[in-house]
């Protein structure tokens, strides 16, 4: 089978290679070392005695982020080497920023062709792959089985979508899910569908999940907080209360206008808000800036300090990489995008649960449904079923210091109740590495 699937990648690469060329032109940053996606890597040194070396695949900047504390306690065994690599050039710039005293060699994952990923092999020669979250490449998998190296996949979770097709798709299961996969998944519900798809039991753990571990380079005080605002233009008038903060994390197309409309629709009303956009692709804010200067209200960019409407900023665009971790942190309430209707996955809301935010989201949670089920559940999350059921949400909250401040408690115990997956993630890693006897 891996030979059909060998076969069949290479035409579907040409098919869609006009869509990811746009895509990667609008990105940027993807001719940065394009070898080492061709297997180019350089030679690395030869592993000193008695040290394995681990390659670590994190798919983009969320992944590398939640790797943070792991990769922080690898960096302490002297008996260990990190290789990273990551699919994104944005991710590839984060991991060159944040980790390049923690590994050995940082770059970019090859592609999934038998020459590229042969190659990449043969140069890196890891003694255990750990791939994170969700990710399935039947080369890269095929040549850890040839050369009986161990393969992990971390922190992972497998979304609703993924899951139904990997149940049907028998025929390719084994290229995906092979029987010699380890997996160690995020939660005990994501635990039963990877069993469900094959994974036998004995080489199936749960950690819990790994951004639970992060924290951010900077916790900011509520100093801080106001000095950011303050930089976002968001000032206060003298007098008068603070403007509430309205975050939408990683937002989709369509969820822009919702909440820029909400924002209109309240403008003479009190308690007074601001809103600031982070948008999920960065590359998105020429067509939000367009957006906005379509609209009634002063706003400001930060990517490029551009805006409209005067200093008093009510609408605030942070169309930048790698900064929601901080960012959020001044946010009052938090709606979560790619929820909405026709958006479906979801992204992730533990960025804004773990600052102790109240996070609100739409109906389409499949990507993180056990961490959304449970926000809701202890009360630090509410879920809505579209648009207007999201206005009447977001105005209740707006209005009702004493439930933000609730939910807000709630998200903090839910983080505090979740930390240690990174450590027993490295307790595997550990132990299929023969440095640590099964528990």
């Amino acid at each position: 089978m891996i030979w059909l699937y060998r076969l069949l990648l290479p035409v579907g690469l040409l098919i869609g290679l006009p869509y990811y060329l746009r895509r990667m032109l609008r990105r940027g940053g993807y001719g940065e070392d394009f070898g080492h996606r061709l297997g180019l890597w350089p030679r690395l040194p030869d592993k000193p005695e008695n040290v394995r070396r681990i390659w670590i695949q994190a798919v983009s900047i969320g992944e590398l982020l939640a790797l943070g504390p792991l990769l922080h306690r690898l960096e302490q065994n002297e008996k260990i080497e990190v290789v990273l690599t990551t699919t994104t050039s944005t991710g590839y710039r984060v991991a060159r920023d944040r980790y390049a005293g923690l590994a050995l060699a940082i770059g970019p994952f090859p592609l999934d062709l038998l020459p590229c990923s042969r190659r990449a092999w043969n140069r890196i020669r890891p003694d255990l792959a750990v791939l994170v979250d969700s990710e399935l490449w039947p080369e890269h998998l095929c040549q850890a089985r040839n050369r009986g190296i161990p393969v992990i996949i971390v922190n992972a979770r497998i979304s609703d979508r993924s899951f139904r097709r990997l149940r049907k798709t028998t025929c390719f299961r084994n290229l995906l899910v092979p029987p010699e996969l380890h997996v160690l998944a995020s939660s005990a519900q994501d635990a039963q569908k990877w069993r469900e798809v094959g994974v036998s039991s004995d080489r199936l753990g749960t950690s819990g999940n790994l951004k639970f571990d992060y924290q951010a380079d900077l916790i900011l005080d509520d100093e801080d907080k106001e000095g950011l605002r303050m930089e976002f233009g968001f000032s206060t008038p003298a007098n008068k209360p603070r403007p509430l903060v309205l975050f939408g994390s990683s937002t989709w197309p369509g969820e822009e206008e919702t909440l820029i409309q909400l924002m209109e629709d309240s403008e003479a009303e009190a308690p007074p808000v601001r809103l600031v956009l982070a948008p999920r692709h960065a590359e998105r804010g020429d067509e939000l800036a367009n957006l906005l200067r379509s609209r009634s209200l002063p706003w400001r960019r930060r990517s490029t300090g551009e805006g409209e409407g005067g200093e008093e900023v009510r609408v605030y665009l942070a169309d930048t990489t790698g900064e929601l971790s901080r960012l959020v942190q001044t946010a009052d309430i938090a709606f979560i995008g790619k929820t909405l209707p026709p958006n479906k996955g979801g992204q992730n809301p533990v960025e804004a649960a773990s600052c102790g935010i109240p996070v609100v989201f739409g109906p389409n949670t499949q990507n993180f449904s056990e961490m959304s089920c449970s926000l809701a559940e202890i009360g630090a999350g509410l879920r809505v079923s579209g648009e207007e059921a999201l206005r009447r949400a977001l105005d209740g909250l707006i209005r009702d210091d004493a439930k933000r401040a609730a939910m807000g408690e709630a998200a903090r115990q839910w983080k505090n109740d979740l930390e240690g997956a990174s450590e027993k993630t490295y307790a595997k890693l550990l132990q299929l590495l023969g440095d640590q006897p099964e528990s």
